[in-house]
């Protein structure tokens, strides 16, 4: 605030978060509630708030999903669906006071559902890497360093195109040789009949 006094205060609480305002949630101490900033204040709060459960629901590729669930689950079998419809079998595994399922293969961004028994459904989200979103141009150096990285040729210009065709071309061309035959043959199909026309008059 204005006076340097904290408006709210977070604290973990459990599994989970708590933040606590330091004014009431109405009209009756502020006028906050009329501000145009006030129903995005608290959708940001709300947001937050459910986007902080532990472990987290919303994770980037390469991260591992992980959800904890009873420990009487412990030994039995998480069914984990991706975002290619791929399923894959999950063992719950013993983790202090609850049971761990995990899944590391978070190469593709999506959804992800995790079924847990009886019939609890857990959702996960995989999101893009961030860096994949940088609208800054790439260097010359990085951009070829990536190409190598994918086993593909980087190419900067039309010119280093035609000479890596070049390079990858094997034999030799007989395009033209060919039609230098087909026109010749023409040419002799034309004599010929010109050469039967005359002997039969």
């Amino acid at each position: 605030m204005e006076s340097g006094d904290s408006l709210f205060a977070e604290k973990t609480f459990g599994q989970g978060f708590v933040i606590e305002c330091a004014t009431a949630c109405d009209t009756d101490w502020s006028n906050l509630p009329l501000r145009p900033a006030y129903l995005p204040l608290i959708q940001q709060l709300v947001t937050y708030l459910a986007s902080t459960v532990y472990p987290p629901r919303n994770v980037s590729v390469g991260d591992t999903l992980a959800a904890l669930v009873p420990g009487s689950l412990a030994g039995q079998a998480a069914i984990l669906t991706g975002p290619d419809g791929r399923r894959h079998e999950l063992k719950i595994i013993p983790r202090e006071q609850y049971g761990l399922a995990e899944f590391r293969e978070t190469d593709r961004p999506g959804l992800y559902a995790m079924e847990v028994p009886p019939s609890e459904i857990i959702h996960f989200v995989v999101n893009p890497l961030a860096a994949e979103s940088d609208l800054q141009s790439v260097g010359e150096d990085e951009y070829r360093s990536m190409g190598q990285s994918f086993g593909i040729a980087a190419l900067a210009s039309g010119q280093e195109y035609q000479n890596l065709t070049q390079q990858r071309r094997f034999g030799q061309e007989i395009w033209k040789s060919l039609l230098v035959g087909v026109l010749a043959l023409v040419l002799l199909e034309i004599l010929v009949q010109q050469v039967f026309a005359r002997a039969g008059r």
